[in-house]
């Protein structure tokens, strides 16, 4: 049960850290957008995190695209620092089965960076973290 609490509150203190981005929810009941959009973005990084296998070493691979309000994903670019194919090929696995995504609860385009940051060993020790941020486009 107190793993079970640890586990819940690391999630909300993630969403809340890598939440919606200023800008995204602003307006009229920007707070409840906000919300929506924080929710969004939490089950979108655990629809990632359940697809992606880590590779090994230290690896960051950033991958953007244009998200439709329907959830339709268009102009993909992948990019990893250091360069590596085996880190890109698991972080774009992950993106392509994670779809289809839900549609945008804020009914407006944007951009959706994704940034998978692992550090791995032969061994299975080492640390995962996806950061997930959206911004409006103009």
């Amino acid at each position: 049960m107190v793993r079970v609490l640890l586990i819940a509150m690391a999630m909300a203190v993630l969403t809340v850290i890598y939440g919606c981005p200023a800008g995204i929810a602003q307006g009229k009941g920007s707070g409840t957008n906000q919300a929506a959009y924080q929710g969004y973005i939490s089950r979108l990084r655990q629809k990632f995190d359940d697809n992606w296998f880590v590779p090994d070493g230290n690896n960051k691979v950033t991958i953007t695209s244009t998200l439709d309000t329907d959830g339709t994903v268009s102009d993909i670019a992948t990019a990893s620092q250091p360069q590596s194919e085996p880190a890109e090929m698991a972080a774009n696995e992950a993106f392509v089965k994670a779809q289809p995504f839900e549609a945008l609860p804020g009914g407006k385009k944007v951009k959706l960076t994704a940034v998978f940051q692992s550090a791995s060993t032969q061994h299975g020790d080492g640390s995962r973290h996806i950061n997930i941020t959206l911004d409006p486009i103009k």
